[in-house]
This record gives structure tokens, sequence and C-alpha cells, in this order.
């Protein structure tokens, strides 16, 4: 990540006020193995750049949902976003056909938020709950997308076949 306080004075020049600067993890070793171009330190040393121009709103966006990811691996990032006075803005995992982390069954099995690599260290309702805290103002997704229910067990989501 290459930023430099000149760009972002002209950045702030030309009008920009929303600076997103994605994060993902707060976890040096998952951005390495997922072979994200960024790293814990440029991503702080970028944010300390952008705050020294006040009119920058900074948001990062956080993965949430990645294989072998937990709940607690989540929260720790959006806090640590948020311990920098930058607002986070979760980003839920999506299984892309043709990539390692691409999930076979159909798409009419899994929940409309896909979180198919839900499990015990990362349970769909705390998913849903980071979804309703960002998202939704609070509004359970079921109450936005009929046809939806909410998961308490661990394991993926899945849509109410009801």
């Amino acid at each position: 990540m290459y930023v430099t306080q000149e760009m972002m004075e002209l950045m702030a020049k030309a009008g920009f006020i929303r600076i997103q600067l994605p994060i993902e993890a707060s976890d040096d070793g998952m951005l390495k193995d997922n072979k994200r171009p960024v790293s814990v330190k440029a991503w702080e040393d970028a944010v300390k750049k952008l705050k020294r121009i006040e009119r920058f709103q900074v948001v990062s966006y956080v993965l949430c949902g990645i294989p072998g990811q937990t709940i607690k691996d989540i929260y720790r990032t959006i806090n640590f976003v948020e311990d920098h006075g930058v607002t986070p803005v979760p980003l839920f995992f999506t299984p892309i056909p043709g990539t390692k982390y691409e999930d076979k069954r159909p798409l009419e099995a899994v929940h409309p938020y896909l979180f198919p690599y839900a499990s015990d260290e990362m349970p769909a309702i705390e998913l849903e709950r980071i979804q309703e805290s960002y998202y939704t103002g609070g509004v359970h997704v079921s109450e936005i997308i009929k046809g939806t229910k909410t998961v308490y067990e661990s394991g993926p989501a899945v849509k109410d076949k009801s």
C-alpha cells in the first residue's frame, strides 16, 4: 500500500471526502495466506497519514466468514479498526468458483448472505449479528429477505425450506 502525505493533500484538494482503505484482517498471517497486498503496518501508516486531513471519513473493509476464520478473529479486526478511529465495514466472504474456497453446493441451498463456512468457531448467528449491527440497523435479515431464518446452531446458515 503506497500512500504519501502529498497524495492525501491532493485528494483533499480535489474534493475527496470518503476514503476506503481495505484491511480485511488484522492478522498478517491471514493476509499473506490469502495473497493480500497489504500488511497491518502499512495500513496503520496509511491511516496516520489520512488522519492528518480532518475532512476525510476513513472506512476499512473487514472480511467476515472466510474459511478458517473464527468469530474472535473478526471481532479482533473490527475492534482494531475502530481503535484507530476508522469505521469498519464488514465484507462478508463469498466463495468464488474456480478458487480454493469454491463451494460446490447449489446456491439455492445456501443462506442469501452466504455463510457457507460458519462453524463452531464462527457461528452463523454471530455473523448475522455483525450484519445487523453494520448494515440493517438491528433488523434481522429474515425481516428483509423473506424465506430466511436465524441459525442458532453452528454450521452454515441455510434457507428455510418451509
